[in-house]
């Protein structure tokens, strides 16, 4: 996991390094300008980021090999990978293509807690897939939020991002649907008890309200503001990694 995101960082500045150029940078949005303030590392940026894949995927091929997970979870790892290159990367270019949304949601969705799930039980099964509908909405929270303050330089590099296509205003209501739906999907379980007996959806509800509520007061920000845009999609980011933290504690606090 840990090779296959680093590639993906770096894969994405390489092939975004001409939209990052325009683009005003802040800690969660707006890429990098290193590669266009050094030129010669661009090269180096793609090989390394190809280099960190083929470790990933010799990393699965070894425990595949060791614990005999078969053939099914080494191609759960390369689509992985792949996904996270083909995101920025020709000819696909998801990102450029209005695909980006859907790409991200099944990263954040299903990917990166679906290959926890199974190394821990196995395989995936219909418990986890109830759990990762809620985090499917994170994701789509996660991408408009970092879309929001690169509006300009993403409209401008020709990328169908929602926000390019849609409006800014678009973004943040659909951010306030999706944290919202987020919430609802947790309330439902926890009234059906559908997931895992050992899990208390109440908890997981009362943290979902952290970004809810910050997502719901975007609603009053005035979206002509680049600096105050820039806030909203740092206090939307923050919340979601208050949420993905606390979700973390709490199953840690379950282990011990």
């Amino acid at each position: 996991m840990l090779p296959a995101h680093l590639g993906l960082s770096y894969s994405n500045n390489y092939f975004d390094r001409i939209v990052d150029k325009e683009a005003t940078q802040g800690l969660i949005y707006g890429g990098s300008s290193e590669l266009e303030k050094n030129p010669d590392l661009c090269k180096p940026c793609r090989n390394f980021s190809i280099v960190l894949m083929i470790l990933s995927i010799l990393i699965a091929i070894t425990f595949v090999s060791t614990y005999g997970y078969g053939l099914e979870f080494l191609g759960f790892v390369i689509f992985g990978n792949l996904l996270g290159w083909f995101y920025s990367a020709p000819p696909l270019r998801l990102s450029y293509q209005g695909l980006g949304e859907p790409a991200n949601m099944i990263t954040m969705g299903f990917l990166m807690p679906g290959i926890g799930f199974w190394v821990i039980n196995g395989g995936i099964n219909g418990s986890f897939l109830l759990f990762s509908i809620p985090l499917f909405l994170y994701g789509l929270q996660f991408i408009l939020t970092v879309e929001l303050p690169d509006y300009e330089s993403d409209k401008k590099a020709g990328k169908k991002t929602l926000v390019v296509r849609k409006g800014r205003k678009y973004g943040v209501l659909l951010i306030v649907i999706s944290t919202f739906g987020a919430t609802l999907f947790y309330i439902i379980y926890a009234l059906s008890q559908t997931i895992s007996s050992e899990i208390n959806p109440y908890y997981l509800t009362f943290f979902s309200l952290i970004p809810l509520i910050i997502s719901i007061i975007g609603l009053q920000v005035n979206l002509k503001k680049k600096s105050t845009i820039q806030r909203l999609a740092t206090a939307n980011m923050a919340s979601l990694i208050g949420f993905i933290l606390l979700l973390n504690f709490y199953f840690v606090f379950l282990l011990l």
